[in-house]
């Protein structure tokens, strides 16, 4: 039993060294994201011949429900989990 206590140990310890040798060229990474808020914005959308879409903005304050365009941008929190 002591000789699997001192295995898991070593082998504990031998990753995280790997861990965190092979990561220090890169610099730390964010492993987890929350989404904290939305940016939106409300825009006429227009459906070209050839099947490209253009966005613009909304004139007048009224728009037909067919050409109407949401668009959300989510804002971000990084988090980090040390060793």
């Amino acid at each position: 039993m002591k000789k699997k206590i001192t295995f898991f140990a070593y082998f504990y310890v031998f990753f995280l060294l790997l861990n965190v040798v092979s990561c220090n060229p890169c610099g730390e990474s964010p492993d987890k994201y929350k989404v904290t808020s939305f940016i939106w914005e409300v825009k006429k959308a227009t459906l070209g011949n050839n099947g490209s879409y253009g966005l613009s903005d909304i004139e007048k304050g009224f728009v037909a429900y067919n050409q109407f365009a949401i668009l959300l941008y989510p804002e971000i929190e990084e988090y980090y989990s040390f060793l």
